[in-house]
């Protein structure tokens, strides 16, 4: 595979647009490497909503070399959504509903893949992530990707040679119990006692735009 010829790299979106640095452009062909040495099938393309939901794309190790040249077009329909999935702008009027030009009609966005973050799924063999940056169709940063966000943020800090580093603290998870009449002693246990875990489900098991779960 990482000798096969693909787009040319210097024609597109993302060369064209400066927006890999020389360690990005390096790691091209090692990710084609690790693709064909451990049978890779899918890559899934991640990004972040504004509600912290990944959302993701599968594409197969052909079309990912055209991902590694002019990236890869969806949809911003996910940034018209709130956390439950509903529809709260009304992306198909002047503006998108935002106030803003760019998103009347829910235009397409590029995803630009940082392959710094390319990596194995360990939970489903022959598949790869790679966390992506959203772009406009000119080349410009998406007003609302988190990554954007906190790379602008961070700036400053970087300027003044100062690392940060963020840790992720996640403060509980909202499920339902998969049988709301059946606890049992053990799941209750006694005074000052941790009962077992009851059996629980998620809290909607619905449709989600684009999940990459």
């Amino acid at each position: 595979m990482g000798n096969e010829k693909g787009p040319s790299e210097a024609d597109g979106f993302i060369a064209c647009h400066g927006l890999w640095d020389a360690q990005q452009h390096s790691l091209v062909q090692d990710c084609l490497d690790r693709i064909q040495h451990e049978q890779i099938t899918l890559i899934r393309l991640i990004w972040c909503d504004t509600h912290g939901i990944t959302r993701a794309k599968a594409v197969t190790p052909q079309a990912f070399k055209s991902v590694l040249v002019n990236g890869y077009s969806i949809g911003a329909g996910s940034w018209s959504l709130d956390a439950s999935g509903g529809r709260v702008f009304q992306t198909f009027t002047a503006g998108g509903g935002m106030g803003l030009s760019e998103m009347t009609g829910s235009p397409n966005l590029i995803l630009v893949p940082d392959l710094t973050s390319f990596r194995l799924a360990t939970w489903a063999p022959g598949v790869a992530l790679v966390v992506c940056d959203d772009y406009f169709r000119d080349g410009r940063p998406f007003y609302f990707s988190p990554r954007h966000i906190l790379r602008k943020a961070l700036a400053p800090l970087v300027d003044r040679g100062i690392t940060p580093l963020i840790g992720l603290e996640i403060e509980w998870t909202l499920m339902r119990l998969s049988d709301p009449g059946a606890i049992t002693a053990p799941e209750i246990n006694g005074p000052g006692q941790r009962g077992a875990p009851p059996a629980c489900l998620p809290a909607e098991p619905g449709f989600s735009y684009d999940s990459e779960t």
